[in-house]
Protein backbone atom coordinates (compact mmCIF):
# COMPACT_ATOMS: atom_id res chain seq x y z
CA UNK A 1 0.00 0.00 0.00
CA UNK A 2 2.91 2.27 0.85
CA UNK A 3 4.57 1.53 -2.50
CA UNK A 4 1.41 2.54 -4.36
CA UNK A 5 1.26 5.76 -2.42
CA UNK A 6 4.91 6.47 -3.28
CA UNK A 7 4.24 5.83 -6.96
CA UNK A 8 1.18 8.02 -6.87
CA UNK A 9 3.24 10.71 -5.19
CA UNK A 10 5.88 10.52 -7.92
CA UNK A 11 3.23 10.68 -10.66
CA UNK A 12 1.55 13.56 -8.93
CA UNK A 13 4.85 15.44 -8.74
CA UNK A 14 5.61 14.78 -12.41
CA UNK A 15 2.10 15.84 -13.40
CA UNK A 16 2.42 19.06 -11.46
CA UNK A 17 5.57 19.88 -13.47
CA UNK A 18 4.14 18.75 -16.77
CA UNK A 19 4.41 22.15 -18.43
CA UNK A 20 8.09 22.45 -17.58
CA UNK A 21 8.74 18.87 -18.70
CA UNK A 22 6.91 19.43 -21.97
CA UNK A 23 8.80 22.66 -22.45
CA UNK A 24 12.16 20.91 -21.92
CA UNK A 25 11.18 18.05 -24.23
CA UNK A 26 10.03 20.54 -26.84
CA UNK A 27 13.35 22.35 -26.64
CA UNK A 28 15.15 18.99 -26.96
CA UNK A 29 13.07 18.11 -30.05
CA UNK A 30 13.74 21.43 -31.74
CA UNK A 31 17.41 21.43 -30.75
CA UNK A 32 18.01 17.86 -31.95
CA UNK A 33 16.22 18.61 -35.23
CA UNK A 34 18.38 21.67 -35.81
CA UNK A 35 21.52 19.76 -34.81
CA UNK A 36 20.73 16.82 -37.09
CA UNK A 37 20.10 19.18 -39.98
CA UNK A 38 23.54 20.78 -39.67
CA UNK A 39 25.40 17.47 -39.25
CA UNK A 40 27.28 16.38 -42.41
CA UNK A 41 25.77 13.53 -44.44
CA UNK A 42 27.96 10.45 -44.90
CA UNK A 43 27.66 7.50 -47.30
CA UNK A 44 29.08 4.00 -46.89
CA UNK A 45 30.38 1.88 -49.73
CA UNK A 46 31.33 -1.76 -49.09
CA UNK A 47 33.21 -4.37 -51.07
CA UNK A 48 33.17 -8.04 -50.05
CA UNK A 49 35.78 -10.63 -51.04
CA UNK A 50 37.42 -13.84 -49.91
CA UNK A 51 41.12 -14.38 -49.33
CA UNK A 52 42.53 -16.52 -52.11
CA UNK A 53 44.74 -19.41 -51.11
CA UNK A 54 48.48 -18.94 -51.47
CA UNK A 55 48.39 -22.18 -53.46
CA UNK A 56 47.17 -20.17 -56.46
CA UNK A 57 50.39 -18.15 -56.42
CA UNK A 58 52.73 -21.12 -56.07
CA UNK A 59 54.20 -23.52 -58.66
CA UNK A 60 51.53 -25.98 -59.84
CA UNK A 61 53.86 -29.00 -59.61
CA UNK A 62 53.65 -28.80 -55.80
CA UNK A 63 50.03 -29.97 -55.94
CA UNK A 64 50.27 -32.95 -58.29
CA UNK A 65 49.32 -35.40 -55.56
CA UNK A 66 46.80 -33.33 -53.60
CA UNK A 67 43.80 -31.15 -54.26
CA UNK A 68 44.48 -27.50 -54.96
CA UNK A 69 42.88 -25.13 -52.44
CA UNK A 70 41.21 -21.98 -53.81
CA UNK A 71 39.98 -20.26 -50.64
CA UNK A 72 42.47 -18.94 -48.12
CA UNK A 73 43.08 -20.31 -44.65
CA UNK A 74 42.90 -18.39 -41.40
CA UNK A 75 46.50 -17.28 -41.94
CA UNK A 76 45.66 -15.92 -45.40
CA UNK A 77 42.73 -13.95 -43.95
CA UNK A 78 44.88 -12.57 -41.11
CA UNK A 79 47.52 -11.56 -43.66
CA UNK A 80 44.98 -9.57 -45.67
CA UNK A 81 43.53 -7.90 -42.55
CA UNK A 82 47.05 -6.93 -41.45
CA UNK A 83 48.03 -5.59 -44.86
CA UNK A 84 44.66 -3.80 -45.08
CA UNK A 85 45.64 -1.55 -42.18
CA UNK A 86 49.35 -1.33 -42.97
CA UNK A 87 51.15 1.94 -43.60
CA UNK A 88 51.75 0.89 -47.21
CA UNK A 89 48.02 0.75 -47.98
CA UNK A 90 47.07 3.82 -45.94
CA UNK A 91 49.79 6.04 -47.42
CA UNK A 92 49.09 4.86 -50.97
CA UNK A 93 45.37 5.69 -50.67
CA UNK A 94 46.07 9.02 -48.93
CA UNK A 95 48.37 10.03 -51.80
CA UNK A 96 46.18 8.64 -54.58
CA UNK A 97 43.07 10.50 -53.44
CA UNK A 98 44.86 13.54 -51.99
CA UNK A 99 43.17 13.09 -48.62
CA UNK A 100 45.11 15.95 -47.03
CA UNK A 101 43.15 18.30 -49.23
CA UNK A 102 39.95 16.28 -48.95
CA UNK A 103 40.04 16.32 -45.13
CA UNK A 104 41.35 19.91 -45.09
CA UNK A 105 44.55 19.06 -43.23
CA UNK A 106 47.58 21.31 -43.61
CA UNK A 107 50.49 19.27 -44.95
CA UNK A 108 52.97 21.67 -43.37
CA UNK A 109 51.79 20.71 -39.90
CA UNK A 110 54.41 18.42 -38.26
CA UNK A 111 51.59 16.10 -37.14
CA UNK A 112 49.77 16.18 -40.48
CA UNK A 113 50.55 12.53 -41.32
CA UNK A 114 49.10 11.43 -37.97
CA UNK A 115 45.98 13.55 -38.35
CA UNK A 116 45.24 12.39 -41.90
CA UNK A 117 45.69 8.70 -40.99
CA UNK A 118 43.56 9.11 -37.87
CA UNK A 119 40.83 10.83 -39.87
CA UNK A 120 40.94 8.20 -42.59
CA UNK A 121 40.84 5.29 -40.13
CA UNK A 122 37.77 6.80 -38.47
CA UNK A 123 35.96 6.31 -41.79
CA UNK A 124 37.58 3.00 -42.76
CA UNK A 125 36.74 -0.53 -41.66
CA UNK A 126 38.06 -3.92 -42.71
CA UNK A 127 36.87 -7.05 -40.89
CA UNK A 128 36.14 -10.73 -41.25
CA UNK A 129 32.47 -11.70 -41.52
CA UNK A 130 30.89 -14.69 -39.81
CA UNK A 131 30.98 -16.50 -43.18
CA UNK A 132 34.75 -16.16 -43.51
CA UNK A 133 34.66 -13.37 -46.10
CA UNK A 134 36.34 -9.98 -45.71
CA UNK A 135 34.19 -6.86 -45.65
CA UNK A 136 35.89 -3.57 -46.48
CA UNK A 137 33.91 -0.37 -45.90
CA UNK A 138 34.67 3.29 -46.60
CA UNK A 139 32.50 6.15 -45.33
CA UNK A 140 32.66 9.59 -46.91
CA UNK A 141 30.58 12.67 -47.68
CA UNK A 142 31.24 12.04 -51.38
CA UNK A 143 29.38 8.85 -52.29
CA UNK A 144 31.31 8.29 -55.52
CA UNK A 145 34.64 8.82 -53.79
CA UNK A 146 33.66 6.29 -51.12
CA UNK A 147 33.07 3.62 -53.77
CA UNK A 148 36.28 4.42 -55.63
CA UNK A 149 38.36 4.33 -52.45
CA UNK A 150 36.88 1.00 -51.32
CA UNK A 151 37.68 -0.65 -54.66
CA UNK A 152 41.13 0.97 -54.76
CA UNK A 153 42.00 -0.33 -51.29
CA UNK A 154 40.90 -3.86 -52.24
CA UNK A 155 43.03 -3.72 -55.39
CA UNK A 156 45.97 -2.35 -53.41
CA UNK A 157 45.67 -5.20 -50.90
CA UNK A 158 45.56 -7.69 -53.77
CA UNK A 159 48.73 -6.20 -55.26
CA UNK A 160 50.63 -6.05 -51.98
CA UNK A 161 49.82 -9.67 -51.09
CA UNK A 162 50.97 -10.78 -54.55
CA UNK A 163 54.10 -8.64 -54.22
CA UNK A 164 54.97 -10.31 -50.92
CA UNK A 165 54.63 -13.77 -52.47
CA UNK A 166 56.46 -12.79 -55.67
CA UNK A 167 59.32 -11.21 -53.71
CA UNK A 168 59.71 -14.48 -51.80
CA UNK A 169 59.58 -16.35 -55.09
CA UNK A 170 62.32 -14.09 -56.50
CA UNK A 171 64.52 -14.93 -53.51
CA UNK A 172 63.90 -18.63 -54.16
CA UNK A 173 64.64 -18.17 -57.88
CA UNK A 174 67.97 -16.53 -57.03
CA UNK A 175 68.77 -19.36 -54.61
CA UNK A 176 67.81 -21.99 -57.20
CA UNK A 177 70.01 -20.37 -59.86
CA UNK A 178 72.97 -20.31 -57.47
CA UNK A 179 72.25 -23.93 -56.52
CA UNK A 180 72.14 -24.95 -60.20
CA UNK A 181 75.50 -23.26 -60.90
CA UNK A 182 77.02 -25.04 -57.92
CA UNK A 183 75.64 -28.40 -59.01
CA UNK A 184 76.83 -27.86 -62.58
CA UNK A 185 80.37 -27.05 -61.35
CA UNK A 186 80.32 -30.15 -59.16
CA UNK A 187 79.09 -32.25 -62.07
CA UNK A 188 81.90 -30.93 -64.25
CA UNK A 189 84.43 -31.84 -61.54
CA UNK A 190 82.95 -35.33 -61.21
CA UNK A 191 82.99 -35.74 -65.00
CA UNK A 192 86.68 -34.74 -65.15
CA UNK A 193 87.57 -37.09 -62.30
CA UNK A 194 85.60 -39.89 -63.93
CA UNK A 195 87.34 -39.29 -67.26
CA UNK A 196 90.77 -39.47 -65.61
CA UNK A 197 89.81 -42.63 -63.74
CA UNK A 198 88.58 -44.30 -66.93
CA UNK A 199 91.80 -43.43 -68.71
CA UNK A 200 93.97 -44.54 -65.78
CA UNK A 201 92.23 -47.87 -65.26
CA UNK A 202 91.01 -48.43 -68.81
CA UNK A 203 87.40 -48.65 -67.73
CA UNK A 204 84.79 -47.40 -70.22
CA UNK A 205 81.97 -49.93 -70.00
CA UNK A 206 82.30 -51.91 -66.76
CA UNK A 207 79.61 -54.50 -67.52
CA UNK A 208 80.77 -55.25 -71.06
CA UNK A 209 84.48 -55.15 -70.16
CA UNK A 210 84.04 -57.46 -67.18
CA UNK A 211 82.42 -60.12 -69.38
CA UNK A 212 84.96 -59.53 -72.13
CA UNK A 213 87.93 -60.00 -69.78
CA UNK A 214 86.45 -63.18 -68.33
CA UNK A 215 85.76 -64.61 -71.81
CA UNK A 216 89.16 -63.61 -73.20
CA UNK A 217 91.07 -65.10 -70.24
CA UNK A 218 89.05 -68.31 -70.43
CA UNK A 219 89.68 -68.65 -74.17
CA UNK A 220 93.39 -67.86 -73.80
CA UNK A 221 93.77 -70.39 -70.98
CA UNK A 222 91.97 -72.98 -73.11
CA UNK A 223 94.24 -72.29 -76.07
CA UNK A 224 97.31 -72.47 -73.80
CA UNK A 225 96.25 -75.83 -72.43
CA UNK A 226 95.67 -77.10 -75.96
CA UNK A 227 99.05 -75.82 -77.19
CA UNK A 228 100.87 -77.39 -74.21
CA UNK A 229 99.14 -80.70 -74.86
CA UNK A 230 100.26 -80.60 -78.49
CA UNK A 231 103.85 -79.71 -77.52
CA UNK A 232 103.95 -82.61 -75.04
CA UNK A 233 102.75 -84.95 -77.74
CA UNK A 234 105.33 -83.75 -80.24
CA UNK A 235 108.17 -84.05 -77.74
CA UNK A 236 107.24 -87.58 -76.66
CA UNK A 237 107.24 -88.93 -80.19
CA UNK A 238 110.49 -87.08 -81.11
CA UNK A 239 110.17 -87.47 -84.81
CA UNK A 240 111.78 -85.24 -87.37
CA UNK A 241 108.46 -84.58 -88.99
CA UNK A 242 107.31 -82.81 -85.76
CA UNK A 243 110.41 -80.57 -85.47
CA UNK A 244 108.70 -77.54 -87.05
CA UNK A 245 105.50 -78.29 -85.14
CA UNK A 246 107.41 -78.28 -81.85
CA UNK A 247 108.94 -74.91 -82.61
CA UNK A 248 105.56 -73.54 -83.64
CA UNK A 249 103.88 -74.90 -80.53
CA UNK A 250 106.56 -73.40 -78.26
CA UNK A 251 106.14 -70.04 -79.97
CA UNK A 252 102.38 -70.28 -79.65
CA UNK A 253 102.67 -71.15 -75.96
CA UNK A 254 104.96 -68.19 -75.33
CA UNK A 255 102.54 -65.91 -77.13
CA UNK A 256 99.54 -67.22 -75.21
CA UNK A 257 101.38 -66.98 -71.89
CA UNK A 258 102.32 -63.39 -72.67
CA UNK A 259 98.75 -62.65 -73.74
CA UNK A 260 97.36 -64.27 -70.57
CA UNK A 261 99.79 -62.27 -68.40
CA UNK A 262 98.74 -59.05 -70.12
CA UNK A 263 95.03 -59.90 -69.72
CA UNK A 264 95.51 -60.63 -66.01
CA UNK A 265 97.34 -57.34 -65.54
CA UNK A 266 94.53 -55.48 -67.27
CA UNK A 267 91.94 -57.35 -65.25
CA UNK A 268 93.78 -56.57 -62.01
CA UNK A 269 93.96 -52.88 -63.01
CA UNK A 270 90.30 -53.00 -64.03
CA UNK A 271 89.24 -54.49 -60.70
CA UNK A 272 91.37 -52.01 -58.76
CA UNK A 273 89.64 -49.02 -60.36
CA UNK A 274 86.16 -50.49 -60.82
CA UNK A 275 84.85 -49.49 -57.35
CA UNK A 276 86.00 -45.89 -57.72
CA UNK A 277 84.63 -45.59 -61.25
CA UNK A 278 81.28 -47.05 -60.22
CA UNK A 279 81.14 -44.72 -57.18
CA UNK A 280 81.81 -41.66 -59.33
CA UNK A 281 79.33 -42.88 -61.98
CA UNK A 282 76.64 -43.29 -59.31
CA UNK A 283 77.36 -39.80 -57.95
CA UNK A 284 77.19 -38.38 -61.46
CA UNK A 285 73.83 -40.04 -62.16
CA UNK A 286 72.38 -38.87 -58.83
CA UNK A 287 73.66 -35.33 -59.34
CA UNK A 288 72.14 -35.21 -62.82
CA UNK A 289 68.75 -36.29 -61.48
CA UNK A 290 68.96 -33.75 -58.66
CA UNK A 291 69.98 -31.04 -61.12
CA UNK A 292 67.01 -31.87 -63.38
CA UNK A 293 64.69 -31.65 -60.34
CA UNK A 294 66.09 -28.24 -59.30
CA UNK A 295 65.86 -26.96 -62.89
CA UNK A 296 62.22 -28.11 -63.03
CA UNK A 297 61.48 -26.29 -59.77
CA UNK A 298 63.15 -23.16 -61.12
CA UNK A 299 61.12 -23.33 -64.31
CA UNK A 300 57.85 -23.70 -62.36
CA UNK A 301 58.77 -20.85 -60.02
CA UNK A 302 59.52 -18.55 -62.95
CA UNK A 303 56.16 -19.44 -64.52
CA UNK A 304 54.38 -18.83 -61.18
CA UNK A 305 56.11 -15.49 -60.74
CA UNK A 306 54.98 -14.23 -64.15
CA UNK A 307 51.41 -15.48 -63.63
CA UNK A 308 48.66 -13.08 -62.54
CA UNK A 309 46.71 -15.25 -60.12
CA UNK A 310 44.57 -13.18 -57.71
CA UNK A 311 45.26 -12.83 -54.00
CA UNK A 312 41.58 -11.99 -53.34
CA UNK A 313 38.43 -13.54 -54.77
CA UNK A 314 35.91 -10.78 -55.39
CA UNK A 315 32.32 -11.39 -54.28
CA UNK A 316 30.86 -7.90 -54.37
CA UNK A 317 32.40 -4.76 -55.83
CA UNK A 318 31.91 -1.48 -53.99
CA UNK A 319 29.03 0.39 -55.63
CA UNK A 320 28.02 4.05 -55.32
CA UNK A 321 25.62 4.15 -52.33
CA UNK A 322 22.16 5.65 -52.80
CA UNK A 323 21.21 5.87 -49.10
CA UNK A 324 23.14 7.81 -46.49
CA UNK A 325 24.71 5.94 -43.59
CA UNK A 326 24.44 8.86 -41.17
CA UNK A 327 23.17 10.98 -39.54
CA UNK A 328 20.05 9.04 -38.56
CA UNK A 329 17.97 12.14 -37.84
CA UNK A 330 14.90 10.31 -36.56
CA UNK A 331 16.99 8.35 -34.05
CA UNK A 332 18.74 11.52 -32.91
CA UNK A 333 15.44 13.31 -32.26
CA UNK A 334 13.84 10.33 -30.50
CA UNK A 335 16.86 9.61 -28.30
CA UNK A 336 17.35 13.29 -27.46
CA UNK A 337 13.68 13.64 -26.48
CA UNK A 338 13.77 10.52 -24.30
CA UNK A 339 16.96 11.67 -22.58
CA UNK A 340 15.50 15.15 -22.01
CA UNK A 341 12.36 13.64 -20.45
CA UNK A 342 14.33 11.23 -18.22
CA UNK A 343 16.78 13.85 -16.95
CA UNK A 344 14.05 16.45 -16.41
CA UNK A 345 12.01 13.95 -14.36
CA UNK A 346 15.07 13.05 -12.28
CA UNK A 347 15.85 16.72 -11.74
CA UNK A 348 12.25 17.47 -10.67
CA UNK A 349 12.12 14.54 -8.26
CA UNK A 350 15.40 15.60 -6.67
CA UNK A 351 14.21 19.17 -6.44
CA UNK A 352 10.90 18.17 -4.84
CA UNK A 353 12.53 15.71 -2.46
CA UNK A 354 15.08 18.18 -1.09
CA UNK A 355 12.93 21.35 -1.28
CA UNK A 356 12.45 21.63 2.50
CA UNK A 357 16.14 21.47 3.28
CA UNK A 358 17.71 24.72 4.40
CA UNK A 359 20.91 24.61 2.39
CA UNK A 360 22.15 27.92 3.82
CA UNK A 361 21.96 26.55 7.36
CA UNK A 362 23.88 23.42 6.34
CA UNK A 363 26.53 25.42 4.56
CA UNK A 364 26.94 27.85 7.49
CA UNK A 365 27.16 24.96 9.95
CA UNK A 366 29.87 23.39 7.86
CA UNK A 367 31.82 26.68 7.83
CA UNK A 368 31.56 27.00 11.61
CA UNK A 369 32.84 23.48 12.12
CA UNK A 370 35.85 24.16 9.97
Amino acid sequence: METKENLLGILKTIFSWKKQILRICGIAVIGSILLSLVLPVYYESTTVFYAASNDLLKPKNKYKNRQLSYYGSKNDIERILTIGKSAGVLDAIIDEFDLYKHYKINKDNPKASFYVRDKFLSHYSIKKTKYGAIELTIEDKDKELAARMANAIRDKIDKLVKDVVKNNQQILITDYKADILGRQRLLAEIADSLKNLRQTYGIYSPGVQSKLYATSIAKTESKLISSRTKLDYYQKHNRRIFRDSVLFAKATIMGLESELTELNKKLELFNRGLTRVESYSTQQAQMRLALIDVQENLKNLEVAQTSDSPAVLLIEEAAVPVIKSRPRRTYIVIISTILAFVFSVIAILLLENYRDINWKEIINAKKNNT
